[in-house]
């Protein structure tokens, strides 16, 4: 399995997975390194990595003392589009909504 790792970016730190998680999909950055390099990553770069080969993302988090694995299987790639679109259309109802005042 092909697999990248993460960490929080910008000094963030979080003692639970869930934490990690939530920001994760709120869209928060986390660092993405290599043996080369790094680069910074968040949700919205989920399908470009699965296009790129990576299976699962590896959350580092408490110090970088304990993991927390997320699949990128086909299913959760089509939760997160589900969940943009979502977010997308409460823009487009919130820009009508003040355009109408």
């Amino acid at each position: 399995m092909q697999f990248a790792t993460i960490t929080p970016a910008y000094g963030r730190d979080y003692k639970a997975s869930s934490h990690a998680l939530m920001d994760w999909n709120a869209g928060k950055d986390f660092r993405l390194d290599s043996v080369f390099n790094h680069t910074y990553c968040s949700v919205r770069d989920a399908a470009a990595l699965a296009e790129c080969g990576i299976e699962a993302l590896v959350f580092r988090f408490d110090n970088l003392s304990k993991i927390y694995v997320v699949e990128l299987d086909t299913d959760y790639l089509r939760m997160l589009e589900s969940n943009a679109r979502m977010n997308q259309c409460m823009i487009e109802m919130s820009k009508q909504h003040t355009d109408r005042r």
